[in-house]
């Protein structure tokens, strides 16, 4: 199959702006992972989620307050087997990876994001370090299909308008990325690897659908021009009409709560997860 590499994509992007607290009146409410704790759906006794089935295309929204490298999110077909889909922060850069059922990697999304191992020259001309930015959103979103779509959209620049995805950024034409119903983790890599550190809000996901995120509307649906979290509504609804496949949010209490509908989550390791001191 062919590779599209080196496909950089501009995508609108909300202006800077400090974290803390939403706009128009909307307050999402951020959880802290302490780097050791996780959360996993799919292994006794949680059920696995409904639905959900392999597909070409696939959106991601999330808030983080990165306090430390590691996984807000993965999931993979087995306890140790190949990963299906897997989100990690490394110092300047954010980064998405998914793999279809053999375990072969056909996407890879991250934007330019600095001066590091895995960045390139953002907007502004400026390295970034996401352990040093308090909460900021960032969205992938990508259909290996037809017109080929791989975005990424944050506000992590200091400058409005458009980032590039970085160099190396690839997928492959028309490869179906394996979603399992199972062994889903917030917070880590498979049991226990490479823990998350920071907070996490807001975090959204919908198999099947690739939303442009090229398109302001589309973007407003997800974060606010003074580049704050928007109301969602209670399931997640609000974006698209429907719900997503997954919504996650704070409070702590009920983080590990599936808002959109079936697929809970169960505290596997360490602490359960706290209400941050500061919300996005």
């Amino acid at each position: 199959m062919p590779i599209i590499s080196k496909r950089k994509l501009i995508t609108n992007v909300a202006a800077y702006a400090p974290a803390g607290g939403g706009g128009g009146g909307f307050t999402a409410n951020g959880v802290q992972f302490g780097g050791s704790t996780d959360y996993i759906l799919g292994a006794s006794p949680p059920a696995n989620f409904t639905g959900l089935t392999d597909s070409k295309a696939g959106t991601v929204s999330m808030w983080v307050n990165v306090v430390a490298n590691g996984y807000p999110v993965s999931w993979q077909t087995t306890a140790f087997g190949a990963t299906g889909l897997r989100i990690r922060s490394q110092a300047t850069f954010m980064q998405l990876q998914a793999y279809d059922s053999s375990g072969t990697k056909i996407v890879d999304i991250a934007p330019n994001s600095g001066f590091g191992s895995l960045g390139g020259i953002p907007a502004d001309a400026t390295a970034y370090d996401w352990r040093t930015l308090g909460w900021r959103w960032v969205a992938f979103s990508w259909n290996t299909a037809g017109g080929a779509r791989m975005q990424s959209a944050s506000n992590v620049y200091a400058t409005g308008g458009g980032i590039d995805l970085f160099d190396g950024s690839t997928m492959t034409s028309d490869g179906i990325v394996n979603y399992p119903s199972a062994y889903i983790f917030l917070g880590s890599v498979g049991f226990g690897g490479s823990c998350y550190s920071g907070g996490l809000a807001e975090l959204i996901f919908w198999g099947g659908l690739s939303m442009d995120l090229s398109d302001t509307a589309t973007i407003r649906k997800l974060i606010s021009s003074s580049g704050h979290p928007v109301d969602v509504g209670s399931t997640g609804s609000i974006p698209t009409g429907s719900n997503p496949t997954f919504y996650f949010k704070g409070p702590a209490a009920s983080f590990a709560t599936n808002a959109a509908g079936t697929g809970n989550m169960v505290l596997q390791d360490g602490s359960a997860v706290t209400n941050s001191s500061t919300n996005p």
